[in-house]
């Protein structure tokens, strides 16, 4: 992150305000179980590096990956019971939905999903 806010300190400013919103929003947020809310959102955003192969996955992989992970936190999934049974009492939803990112860090819209051409795209050593 060092690199979004270095030669801008009033970044570092819009930061802590955001952060502290952030905190006065959630602190009095309820979850309303009558209607089966989630109490937090976190948005979410994939990069996807790809060479224009099979890697390049899409769009639609990629909120089936948002709809797998939410159920999985949510306690939605139809073999929850399956989970080993040292763990079962601790199987639960835990209050959150994840959603692909609408805004980027600079305020602009987004689909949340972006993608990187690279012949790295399989290369597993730092460079």
């Amino acid at each position: 992150m060092g690199h979004l806010i270095e030669g801008h300190p009033e970044r570092i400013a819009e930061i802590a305000q955001a952060e502290e919103e952030m905190e006065a929003y959630t602190a009095h947020f309820q979850v309303d179980a009558a209607r089966g809310g989630n109490a937090y959102i976190i948005p979410v955003v994939f990069h996807i590096i790809h060479n224009n192969g099979p890697e390049n996955i899409s769009d639609e992989q990629v909120r089936d990956a948002i709809r797998v992970m939410n159920e999985d936190f949510n306690k939605q999934t139809p073999d929850w019971a399956d989970v080993q049974p040292e763990f079962l009492d601790i199987v639960a939803n835990v209050g959150f939905t994840f959603k692909l990112a609408q805004l980027d860090p600079d305020g602009n819209c987004t689909n949340g999903i972006t993608r990187t051409q690279s012949v790295l795209t399989y290369q597993g050593t730092k460079t």
